[in-house]
């Protein structure tokens, strides 16, 4: 386990890396509008694949070791695309328009779905260096596609290009996905169908509906940002996430493979033994980092990000409990999860989305991307009191 961890981190490191280096790129290229453009996109992208990873995603790795490959691929892979259609029509039929939403949201959130019912698979197969390379070489590719376009004379400089290059990275690492998969699939029998759907959409269903109140958690700040203050002050704020979530490098390859392990463990006090280490060495290493984040100059974040960009560092202090707040219940989550108690996360997570609403309409239309900043931490601090509460309850029972 430990090989695999570090195995993990040295992936999510690199595909952190190849991250900042893309925000930086947008930053400088596109400005704090163009770089609040492209987090939109991203974030339309992720509520859509909320539909689509119901049959897929990470419930595939609950399911794997339980129910036939070629069974979750085939009901996973018909339900991404009519799932991500069925929301496409939906979108014209509204009428609404809605910035960085339009077809190519659409069809690379079906590219992404595809994706991650591929790589969840061979997690949950316990193939977690080949998880691992194809998840890095989605960033790197993307990334190399846009340091192509953004430096050659010939190309121009604009946000479609940061378009472009999400095809290159989700459409490439999906056909790599797709050859390791059919690697897992022993026999093409499609058996157990209804079992299947019925375990999907109860695990599925839960896990999602967990992601959608974390993603509403990480990202409802974002539209408020936006609706009160603008693209910039949101472009800004992004980036300050995207360093919290360059220190949670450690946190979520720790929990992607303690995921897999506790799905695969028959014994829940063995599981509850290393999620209780497990936390506290979160911890201690995201202690150190967010020391380093927020002692780092405001003058670099602006070197790095550009002069658009100041105050990077004020954001990142009042991030800094919320950071390792989350260090420590990411771990207790995932816990739940491998062990199918999934109505747990989605309470905790719903409880941080309204407590987000209601101190964002407070704090973000009188203090910006520092009110979302407060309003994050508070929220994670009370979403980690909440998942210890019920971790301590399935410890006494």
């Amino acid at each position: 386990m430990k090989i695999q961890i570090l195995v993990t981190f040295f992936s999510r490191f690199g595909s952190a890396a190849a991250g900042f280096v893309i925000a930086i790129l947008l930053s400088q290229f596109l400005g704090a509008e163009g770089k609040g453009q492209a987090s939109l996109l991203i974030l339309n992208i992720s509520f859509i694949n909320l539909l689509t990873n119901v049959m897929g995603g990470s419930a595939v790795v609950f399911l794997a070791p339980r129910y036939s490959a070629f069974t979750l691929l085939v009901v996973s892979y018909i339900w991404v695309p009519v799932s991500a259609l069925l929301l496409w029509a939906l979108y014209l039929v509204s009428g609404y328009t809605f910035t960085s939403l339009n077809h190519h949201t659409f069809i690379l959130a079906t590219l992404l779905g595809f994706f991650q019912t591929n790589t969840n698979l061979l997690l949950g197969k316990k193939q977690t260096h080949t998880f691992n390379i194809l998840s890095l070489a989605q960033v790197l590719l993307t990334l190399t596609y846009l340091l192509v376009a953004l430096y050659s004379p010939v190309a121009s400089k604009n946000y479609n290009q940061y378009v472009y290059a999400l095809y290159c990275g989700y459409g490439l690492s999906f056909i790599a996905s797709l050859y390791y998969a059919n690697k897992e699939i022993n026999e093409y029998l499609f058996a157990d169908v209804k079992e299947v759907i019925s375990k999907f959409i109860k695990h599925g269903g839960y896990l999602q509906l967990a992601n959608l109140g974390q993603l509403l958690i990480y990202r409802a700040s974002f539209y408020i940002i936006g609706y009160y203050h603008q693209l910039p002050p949101l472009g800004i704020y992004s980036n300050a996430i995207g360093i919290a979530e360059s220190i949670w490098i450690v946190s979520r390859s720790i929990s992607t493979v303690q995921y897999a392990e506790v799905a695969n463990e028959t014994d829940i006090k063995v599981s509850m033994q290393k999620t209780a280490r497990l936390r506290w060495i979160n911890v201690a290493i995201a202690t150190g980092l967010t020391l380093i984040v927020c002692l780092l100059p405001d003058g670099l974040y602006t070197l790095l990000f550009g002069k658009e960009f100041k105050g990077l560092q004020e954001i990142i202090w009042w991030l800094a409990p919320g950071i390792l707040a989350f260090s420590y219940y990411t771990i207790t989550t995932h816990f739940f999860a491998g062990i199918g108690k999934n109505h747990y996360n989605t309470i905790i997570s719903f409880t941080g989305f309204g407590l987000t609403v209601v101190l964002g309409m407070i704090l973000i239309p009188a203090y910006s991307a520092i009110g979302a900043a407060i309003t994050a931490s508070i929220v994670y601090l009370l979403n980690t009191l909440q998942a210890e509460y019920y971790y301590r309850k399935l410890s006494m029972g």
